[in-house]
């Protein structure tokens, strides 16, 4: 049977006979019930919108916050830990089940599984920092958390559970980098710390040596303005902005005597490896030389997730309770 172009236009405009066109040439007409061309435009409109919002609904899903939140909790996270074996971390134990423990020992080139191992103990937190970049390079987590093995300390006061239960997965991608360290005690302040005239630390005679000899190919800062202490989250993204052999480059001075540094001269000692190294993660990392967010922005970030989880217990509480006067 051959459908005469007419018919479709019999249908949109409403008409009840359709003439057809039979395969032998008879023609023939048909009473068929047909909606009026209004009705009929409006189904279409609607079975058309409801296709494109089907095609289109996957990419509107992955830009919802909740979409975002549901990746990162989800997403690989590795807590990398500085230690030595007679700190107490039993504190390890509040950290949640999400983040894969990574502890080195500093001081055990032979430790229980799953302890890791240094090649050398030298360069304090920097040794392990590097020698976890190096041997993990090429299967990286989407976020990491860099701190010692200590619970609290002077230059931190929160217990290190909660600062990794508060950290906030969205702010660190945008940043890429954010110290864990709120207060701006101890730095932070734009101080010409790279000044042979005027040092302010051990070993800042000597910083542009070592910052030329780990990464030749860029200009030594004029200024270093950075929050310590060596503890910090930081994403795959700003990891990868260096190759995996100039992570091995800028390591290298730990592989060795460090008073046979390029720079360092003689008496130079682990500590004032371990503090230039300090001064510069932020650099490394991508935060650039005077990384001082302000104080408040950084605890907002930190305690967001904090008040959030606590309406939620609180929320939970309050449920079970009304529950139970339910039955009374």
């Amino acid at each position: 049977m051959l459908l005469n172009p007419a018919m479709f236009d019999s249908i949109f405009g409403g008409l009840k006979r359709l003439k057809l066109t039979l395969g032998d040439g008879t023609k023939c007409g048909v009473h068929m019930w047909s909606l009026p061309r209004r009705v009929v435009q409006t189904l279409f409109a609607t079975i058309a919108g409801g296709l494109l919002l089907f095609l289109l609904l996957p990419s509107l899903r992955t830009r919802t916050p909740f979409r975002t939140y549901q990746q990162q909790r989800q997403a690989a996270k590795h807590l990398v830990i500085a230690s030595y074996t007679a700190q107490n971390v039993s504190w390890l134990a509040g950290i949640p089940s999400e983040w894969t423990i990574k502890r080195y020992f500093m001081d055990d080139p032979n430790p229980d599984s799953p302890g890791l191992a240094v090649p050398l103990n030298q360069g304090r937190e920097a040794m392990a920092y590097l020698t976890y970049l190096i041997d993990h390079y090429d299967a990286l987590p989407a976020y990491m958390i860099f701190t010692h093995g200590h619970e609290r300390s002077w230059h931190q006061m929160e217990p290190l559970p909660m600062k990794v239960r508060a950290l906030n997965l969205t702010a660190l991608d945008e940043e890429d980098y954010i110290s864990l360290r709120c207060g701006d005690q101890m730095g932070c302040e734009k101080q010409p710390y790279i000044d042979t005239q005027h040092v302010n630390w051990s070993g800042e005679d000597h910083m542009c040596d070592f910052w030329e000899t780990i990464v030749p190919r860029e200009p030594c800062p004029r200024y270093v303005s950075y929050k310590c202490c060596a503890q910090h989250a930081v994403t795959r993204r700003a990891v990868r902005r260096r190759s995996k052999a100039d992570w091995i480059r800028i390591r290298d001075p730990l592989m060795h005597d460090f008073r046979e540094t390029p720079g360092l001269g003689d008496g130079a000692t682990d500590w004032d490896s371990g503090m230039l190294f300090e001064k510069f993660w932020p650099l490394l990392l991508g935060a650039g030389p005077e990384y001082c967010p302000s104080v408040e922005r950084e605890l907002l970030n930190i305690y967001a997730e904090v008040r959030r989880k606590a309406g939620e217990r609180h929320k939970k509480q309050q449920e079970a309770y009304d529950a139970q006067r339910s039955l009374q």
